[in-house]
């Protein structure tokens, strides 16, 4: 693995990670980027994270692609928790009850979990939060729902139940910027679902609103059906360099547990990794606000961490999400793949 930041001091990245025994340069990552003032808010960012992950058999070249934010860093603060942010059930278009699928995610060893059923197939009443099955002893539960019209999908999440009226009036309306304040006057989260898709779900033709607090780069299977990286290098890299700070999640938009297809796609394909300061739902999502969000392709596989040492004391603070200011000095990072169960995680 070679890794590779140049000018830094100039906040011009030029950086390349590499399988061991590759030439220097990633297919997708063959230019600087030069953020330049970046809209004036910030004198210095930290940016353009690079990650990849990796799937039982081979290597995926992929999207971290995370915009850094610090002042004072948040690394030791938390713990990083791992779940799935989409899925669905018998009250839409899954295979299987709410207790089926709550029972898959927890022996996943999942820690967060949402079912977010089609607002289209109840009529805007989420029936499917209600159900006595939904419930858990060890993982902590999301509300959740997919804002379902012909022009995109998006995922609506909050720590408790709330009123849908108004965003079921907004999906009538096809109108997704009302959307969007219809969730924040609920305190909920609205995430653009699988931007780029073309073949079993619908891709995002809106306007990307104002106040959007995610994006699902990793939908389902990375290839196919979704087209990921389109998705990632393309939609969602073109927001950060508009500088659009918007947090990439995933989501295995999981609605099989039955039938050929569930031997290879399911729940926590892929997990979503939040860093988060406790075990609840509220914390969750405000791992998630604040970008600090790592994605693999299942719970026990290789994910990435990118951490940076801002002040140059030896200690690497600063992660993914956050956001450096001040003087021209010298940044230090590093990026980490980390395996559950393994002590010695890879580093370069």
């Amino acid at each position: 693995m070679n890794l590779q930041w140049k000018n830094c001091g100039n906040v011009k990245i030029d950086a390349h990670l590499c399988k061991k025994g590759q030439p220097s340069g990633c297919p997708f990552l063959q230019k600087p980027y030069d953020f330049g003032n970046f809209g004036n808010m910030i004198s210095k960012t930290l940016c353009r994270g690079i990650g990849f992950f990796m799937n039982r058999a081979k290597l995926l070249w992929c999207i971290s692609l995370c915009i850094l934010v610090l002042s004072a860093g948040t690394v030791g603060a938390g713990t990083w928790y791992r779940g799935d942010l989409h899925a669905h059930s018998l009250y839409s278009d899954g295979d299987s009850s709410v207790a089926d699928m709550i029972a898959r995610a927890e022996s996943l060893g999942l820690d967060f979990f949402t079912l977010t059923d089609h607002d289209t197939s109840f009529g805007g009443n989420p029936r499917h939060w209600y159900d006595p099955d939904y419930a858990s002893d060890s993982m902590v539960l999301l509300y959740g729902i997919e804002w379902t019209t012909p022009y995109g999908h998006a995922n609506i999440w909050a720590a408790t139940p709330f009123s849908y009226e108004a965003l079921w009036q907004a999906n009538r309306n096809c109108d997704a910027q009302a959307a969007v304040t219809a969730a924040h006057e609920q305190h909920a989260f609205f995430s653009i679902n699988h931007p780029a898709s073309v073949i079993f779900s619908l891709p995002w033709q809106y306007m990307v609103p104002e106040g959007v607090d995610s994006i699902e780069v990793w939908n389902s299977l990375y290839r196919l059906p979704s087209r990921n990286r389109w998705a990632g290098h393309c939609v969602w890299d073109q927001l950060l360099q508009q500088g659009r700070r918007i947090p990439g999640v995933g989501g295995s938009d999981a609605h099989m547990l039955k039938g050929w297809m569930s031997l290879f796609w399911g729940p926590g394909n892929p997990t979503t990794w939040v860093y988060a300061e406790t075990l609840s739902a509220e914390a969750i999502l405000a791992g998630i606000a604040a970008g600090h969000v790592s994605i693999s392709y299942s719970p026990d596989a290789v994910r990435v961490e990118l951490s940076a040492d801002a002040d140059a004391d030896g200690v690497y603070e600063t992660m993914a999400g956050d956001t450096i200011t001040g003087q021209d000095h010298l940044v230090r990072f590093k990026v980490s793949l980390e395996t559950p169960g393994q002590e010695e995680p890879l580093r370069g």
